[in-house]
């Protein structure tokens, strides 16, 4: 069966419930009733173009004897037992499947009781199930992000891997699992196409080992759930090759080839980073925008080696079944992972479950596992914060959970499950034995995000998400005439960068109000906050590097900021900044250690006119020197893991 996002439709207005069923037509062009589709659009908005809704009385379903239909809402199952409860399986009367080829159903999950192991990995979308170091109490997995490198700058280049004791992603190769098993890494993202019941299904792999899946029919675009951010397309680049662009929802871009390796990563102000890989497609080499890079070095189809642009090598050590059990940095330091120690784990021997993380002799942190490989203690050192869990049930995703925090507190609550991803129903709290416990409860919209927060005193909290997954309205107390707050925003249409942000009283008078405007990169520049009286603006604005500028020489790079003018008008607060228009010389030979890349801030001018520099930069886009508008010169030195350890000031000689 299809494994899709539609949803159970209960039309308001009509007398007899009627059932909507969108049908994916792969390869055949079928007439459809255009004002039935248009009428049900809203309740299949991801099903375009050669997705077919068509409305039909429950009454007239011909479902045959291996087929079932739900009542609406679908709280009673008729016919077929073995679909499961909360699932639409919408039944095709005969007179509409007669020389229909390859339709294929499309069923409703609003309120699935199936688990989706790729949609409950890294960090829980709600935060009330995430706890100690860490483990998602919804699930019982235990995950941790752990960052080996990071560069300067607003787009770094960052060394990230993600351990899941779910596992990893079903979209990833055996090439993608450079870290060893059980772990994602930063940039390994890849697109996997395949089929599901007939319909093209597209998998996009995501750093923290979760999975995104698209469905595809015919030549229509990619749909996914509700709740999944991002969108996915097939682009064509200016050279006239053809890529997968896919959209994370915040601004930022990733494109891939049609193998679906990942190819480059674009920030929402337009950075790149540019992936290569060897002949046996292991990712080989990071460029970022100054050209500073990320090397791997490879043994037995592992990392063993990161070079680093700041010169620093990172070596990697595994286990005969492929785990990462050692790291040792720059400068000696290093860390070991241990698994399945005795007395740890319950589970089935080499399963890969993360006992022990070790920091130069030190045991640091530690988890315990049950039967079925779910976290069931984690504490720090010899046993400092401690968390312990519970679990009801023995699939995937249990359906009750109960932890108890270091301080004898509990929280507890039923797991629900809203398109295969765990979410709490109602979380009980008590922050100490004995102390009361309280409940706060929660329900969710269409596309799985929070919709109302209901505290022990009754007190409401209502959300607002639009269908990308931002909150356009928030509403504190809004069971309380008197008392309740709203927070309105509206959102630009392309990045997830607000235009307006309102906040109204209890009466409904708008208290603050702040606008914003942007360029065409999504990049701000304006930012005004409004006088709710008397209507006056203090308006802030910043410019950037557009091409021009860059073709004329008069700045390095398109999207660097140029200026910032502050809201006052009596004086001037207006800052400039510079950079540095080509590499140092000394980048062709020595790239680790030049003192500069084309784009670096090299100086930054206030509004009296005072210039602050900065005078080399290390390998990885650090401030090594800078000199103050005085002449004094202060020098800064970093650990092999680019931590800031000590600060010198000097004068100009």
């Amino acid at each position: 069966m299809l494994q899709g996002s539609a949803e159970r439709v209960a039309h308001a207005g009509l007398s007899v419930c009627k059932l909507v069923a969108c049908i994916v037509l792969l390869g055949l062009a079928m007439p459809v009733l255009a004002e039935e589709c248009d009428r049900y659009e809203d309740l299949c908005p991801r099903a375009k173009a050669l997705q077919l809704c068509q409305a039909k009385r429950e009454t007239t379903h011909a479902c045959g004897t291996t087929w079932g239909h739900y009542t609406c809402p679908a709280t009673e199952h008729v016919g077929n037992d073995s679909v499961p409860l909360g699932h639409f399986d919408a039944c095709i009367n005969t007179d509409i499947r007669a020389g229909w080829v390859g339709w294929v159903r499309y069923y409703y999950d609003y309120a699935s009781n199936t688990p989706d192991v790729e949609r409950n990995r890294g960090n829980p979308p709600c935060e009330k199930g995430c706890f100690g170091d860490p483990v998602n109490a919804l699930t019982g997995n235990k995950f941790e992000t752990h960052t080996e490198f990071v560069g300067a700058g607003s787009f770094p280049l960052r060394a990230e891997w993600t351990y899941n004791a779910s596992g990893t992603s079903a979209a990833l190769t055996a090439e993608d699992l450079i870290f060893g098993r059980n772990r994602s890494h930063f940039y390994g993202r890849r697109v996997l196409n395949g089929t599901e019941s007939g319909l093209i299904v597209s998998l996009v792999a995501r750093p923290d080992g979760n999975t995104i899946r698209f469905y595809k029919g015919g030549d229509a675009g990619w749909s996914s759930n509700g709740d999944d951010p991002g969108a996915l397309a097939m682009v064509t680049m200016p050279d006239g090759s053809s890529k997968y662009r896919f959209d994370d929802g915040k601004g930022g871009s990733e494109f891939y080839g049609l193998d679906g390796r990942l190819l480059s990563l674009r920030s929402p102000q337009g950075e790149e980073q540019t992936l290569s890989y060897d002949l046996e497609g292991r990712l080989e080499r990071v460029v970022d925008r100054y050209g500073r890079a990320l090397v791997f070095e490879y043994q037995d189809g592992r990392v063993s080696r990161l070079h680093q642009p700041d010169g620093g090598i990172t070596a990697f050590s595994y286990s005969p079944t492929g785990d990462l059990v050692e790291v040792v940095y720059p400068g000696g330091s290093r860390t070991e992972y241990r698994y399945d120690e005795s007395g740890f784990s319950e589970a089935a021997a080499n399963s890969g479950l993360l006992t022990a993380v070790i920091h130069d002799g030190q045991r640091y942190s530690s988890t315990k596992y049950d039967t079925y490989g779910r976290a069931a203690s984690t504490w720090l050192g010899s046993g400092v914060d401690r968390y312990d869990f519970k679990y009801s049930g023995t699939t995937a995703v249990p359906t009750f959970f109960e932890v108890k925090e270091p301080g004898g507190g509990t929280r507890s609550g039923p797991v629900r499950l809203k398109q295969g991803a765990a979410m709490p129903d109602y979380v009980y709290s008590s922050y100490c034995p004995g102390c009361s416990s309280f409940r706060t409860t929660y329900k969710y919209d269409k596309n799985s995000y929070v919709n109302t927060e209901t505290s022990s005193d009754g007190t409401v909290t209502d959300f607002d998400y639009n269908g990308r997954g931002l909150l356009v309205q928030k509403i504190e107390a809004a069971n309380q005439a008197a008392t309740k707050r709203t927070e309105q925003t509206s959102w630009d249409a392309v990045f997830p960068v607000p235009l307006e942000r309102k906040v109204l009283d209890a009466s409904g008078t708008v208290v603050q109000r702040t606008t914003w405007t942007y360029n065409d990169r999504g990049q701000e520049l304006t930012s005004s906050q409004h006088d709710t009286v008397s209507g006056a603006a203090r308006t802030a604005t910043t410019t950037y590097c557009e091409q021009t500028g860059v073709d004329t020489g008069t700045c390095p790079l398109v999207g660097l900021v140029l200026t910032t003018d502050g809201p006052r008008t009596d004086v001037g607060d207006l800052t400039t900044y510079a950079y540095y228009g080509s590499d140092h010389p000394d980048c062709a030979t020595a790239p680790t250690t030049c003192a500069w890349r084309k784009g670096d801030l090299w100086k930054v001018t206030n509004a009296s006119g005072q210039v602050t520099e900065t005078l080399r930069y290390d390998g990885a886009g650090r401030a090594l020197s800078i000199k103050d508008a005085n002449g004094v010169i202060t020098d800064l030195d970093y650990d092999a893991r680019g931590l800031l350890t000590e600060r010198r000031t000097r004068g100009s000689q």
